[in-house]
């Protein structure tokens, strides 16, 4: 999982972030990602394979205003 709060990689400044990974299937993650899977296993990646905390921050806030939550409380707990 991608601790940053970017919701897509492809977005991000180059300048600030660097290059980003291109999965064979078009979605974009940060170049460090599972380096190990990529070279060593030789593993082929989908944008499936990539999770940052910015995607389930827009999942939660987005089923929150459509009501799918019931009106609970929502918070995030950093562990």
């Amino acid at each position: 999982m991608d601790p940053s709060l970017n919701v897509d990689a492809g977005t991000m400044s180059p300048s600030e972030q660097g290059e980003v990974f291109v999965f064979e299937d078009g979605g974009v993650t940060d170049l460090d990602l599972c380096n190990y899977e990529r070279f060593l296993l030789s593993l082929s990646l989908t944008k499936e394979s990539n999770l940052s905390a910015g995607e389930i921050c827009q999942s939660v806030i987005e089923s929150e205003r459509v009501g799918s939550i019931g009106g609970r409380w929502c918070k995030w707990f950093l562990i």
